[in-house]
């Protein structure tokens, strides 16, 4: 069991090595049902974690639903209907707000997962 909780554990903290993830987890708590995809998307925009750019904004879309949600996913952080709705998990709101800090950054040797 204490196997399956590290390897849990691991799979949190890549997921938390993105700054695109962590501000998305802050957005999902401040909603205690759902969100809507487009809304995780503005709410990048309006964080300061993505240029209103329309590029930029369909460049990010695209991490966002093939990288940076699955990957939330994964590591139990949210759920998400592989379409419009994304939902904050059980685990997210017992996280720390501190893990989820704008300032946080990846380990310097061990940047994976950070793949803004």
């Amino acid at each position: 069991m204490s196997g399956e909780k590290s390897k849990l554990w691991e799979v949190v903290y890549q997921a938390l090595a993105s700054s695109h993830r962590r501000s998305a987890l802050r957005y999902l708590r401040t909603d205690p049902t759902s969100a809507t995809f487009d809304g995780v998307i503005e709410h990048l925009v309006d964080d300061g974690q993505v240029s209103s750019s329309p590029d930029e904004v369909a460049r990010v879309r695209t991490k966002m639903y093939h990288v940076h949600l699955p990957k939330l996913c994964e590591a139990e952080l949210a759920e998400w209907d592989g379409n419009s709705t994304v939902r904050p998990s059980s685990l997210l709101r017992q996280l720390p707000p501190e893990l989820l800090s704008p300032q946080l950054k990846p380990h310097a040797e061990n940047p994976q997962g950070a793949d803004d």
